[in-house]
């Protein structure tokens, strides 16, 4: 189990080490047992995270950044770290017009999990951008 203080310890060390994973944030396996024992004895809930859980879970958050930032970064959408692309019932047509543009339809069935940042948004998301690059097209 990862609680959002254990994310975002994670987030704190990579960041401070970042310039070992050069501009693609990609570490060896020495660096993520050392993640392990840095977050040994201050992780919250769960198991010790070993450093394979560590990478694992710097792989997921690394995809839920690509995905969050394509909808933050969309253009003709606002983002909110705590409301996501907040679309409400009066905005609903602002983002029905944006899903009917192919490429923004496709861009949406290629990523699923971009639906859920409809109506929320992502914490560790500014933390992340000072580590990953953004690939977003479209830019607001």
């Amino acid at each position: 189990v990862w609680t959002l203080d254990d994310e975002n310890k994670l987030i704190d060390f990579i960041e401070v080490n970042k310039s070992r994973g050069g501009d693609g944030a990609n570490f060896d396996s020495t660096f993520w047992n050392e993640v392990s024992t840095h977050l040994a004895g201050s992780t919250s809930q769960g198991a010790v995270k070993t450093g394979e859980s560590c990478l694992s879970k710097w792989t997921r958050l690394h995809a839920t950044f690509s995905v969050v930032d394509k909808v933050a970064n969309h253009s003709g959408m606002a983002w909110d770290n705590d409301c996501g692309a907040d679309i409400t019932p009066k905005s609903e047509t602002v983002w029905a017009d944006i899903i009917k543009v192919s490429t923004v339809q496709s861009f949406i069935y290629a990523t699923p999990n971009a639906k859920s940042y409809k109506t929320k948004g992502w914490p560790l998301y500014d933390k992340l951008k000072n580590i990953l690059p953004s690939n977003a097209k479209g830019n607001n």
